[in-house]
């Protein structure tokens, strides 16, 4: 669970953003009431045992390592370097 801000909201993605690839719950703004909103919508998946045990597994498979983040910062730059 996460506030959309700076990096965060670079890399996580919401669970109904995309539905076939979120891992997380994401809130916008620094309000207690969207945090809840965000805990709610994480509690109605939870007791879905296996759609919750889906998001827990691609969450756990996620890479945010630097060096993943790394090559992803350098590929739009390889990239332009390859096709010169």
């Amino acid at each position: 669970m996460v506030r959309r801000t700076g990096g965060l909201a670079d890399t996580v993605v919401d669970v109904n953003e995309e539905p076939e690839f979120g891992y997380s719950f994401i809130f916008d703004q620094s309000d207690p009431q969207e945090l809840l909103q965000a805990i709610d919508r994480a509690l109605e998946l939870y007791v879905q045992r296996r759609r919750w045990l889906n998001i827990v597994k691609r969450g756990m498979t996620q890479d945010f390592s630097w060096t993943n983040s790394a090559e992803q910062y350098q590929e739009p730059y390889l990239k332009v370097h390859r096709s010169l």
